[in-house]
């Protein structure tokens, strides 16, 4: 008899502990629970991430359409200047005269007024005459490229010239005509590089290249006269952001922007190219936007 209860107590007790179990059906929809519930949060973060991706980009799109327009426009006010002083009598006098005690007051009105850097005068034979810069007066600019591109068509041209300190310096210039002879050439050297200071304040990492990707203007100071394929490896996108971001004197600014916070890479592509004059090379502007 004392058996038996014993058995019938055992009996019981596994009973009652397999009913406490779950069965592998209760297990099977806790696991499909936790797997929808996963899916979800990953497609919802996908979608909040596509979402932010492209109000990033859109912003970028708007910014870059500013930036060039800013660009273009200061371009197109310097390139009118020198056609209008090649065709200015008072300068053709001065030539003509050796005459050029008032230019220099002339040229720097127009300085101020269009916010270029310097105006140039140069005879013939290449020697500068007059220039609101004087420490060039009396120098010979026969090799400048400026000089040569202008002597050499009848039109404005554009001309880049490289500087010793490695900065890229822009010109517009044209040939003065006296009785259909050339008698001296007329130049103005445009202010790009106020952009590109501009450029650094904000939270854009910004370059401008030429046709042949030669870099001209970066907010990147190692970028510039170098390739954009050299420069990218020279100094990676996500490097040139994360130094910004580290940076004491805009870095605190920086490091409320997602781009800083997700420290990801970002995509470098071609957004826009602008045809700067009939014979200047196209500039395409590139700009840093997350993917």
């Amino acid at each position: 008899m004392a058996q038996f209860l014993t058995d019938s107590l055992i009996s019981s007790r596994t009973a009652t502990t397999r009913a406490r179990r779950p069965s592998w059906q209760v297990r099977l929809v806790v696991l499909a629970l936790l797997a929808f519930a996963a899916a979800t949060l990953w497609l919802t973060n996908r979608v909040l991430t596509d979402r932010f991706t492209l109000s990033m980009r859109n912003q970028a799109e708007l910014r870059l359409a500013l930036y060039g327009s800013n660009v273009i426009s200061e371009l197109q006010r310097a390139s009118i200047v020198p056609q209008i002083l090649a065709q200015d009598p008072e300068v053709i006098w001065a030539l003509r005269a050796s005459d050029f005690s008032d230019i220099t007051a002339r040229f720097s009105g127009f300085v101020e007024e269009i916010g270029a850097v310097s105006l140039i005068l140069a005879d013939l034979q290449g020697r500068v005459v007059a220039s609101t810069h004087g420490e060039v007066i009396g120098l010979s600019h026969q090799a400048q490229s400026y000089f040569t591109a202008a002597m050499s068509s009848p039109q404005t041209g554009f001309t880049l010239v490289q500087a010793p300190s490695g900065q890229t310096r822009f010109f517009y210039a044209r040939r003065i005509l006296s009785y259909d002879q050339p008698i001296g050439v007329i130049a103005v050297e445009v202010d790009l590089q106020k952009f590109e200071q501009a450029w650094r304040g904000i939270s854009d990492t910004v370059l401008v290249a030429d046709a042949q990707g030669q870099i001209l203007l970066a907010t990147e100071p190692r970028w510039r006269g170098i390739n954009i394929a050299a420069a990218l490896m020279r100094e990676p996108p996500k490097n040139a952001i994360e130094r910004r971001c580290a940076s004491p004197v805009i870095g605190p600014a920086w490091r409320q922007i997602p781009i800083c916070k997700a420290r990801r890479f970002c995509a470098w592509r071609v957004r826009s190219l602008f045809k700067i004059g009939a014979s200047s090379p196209l500039l395409p502007i590139l700009e840093c936007a997350k993917k």
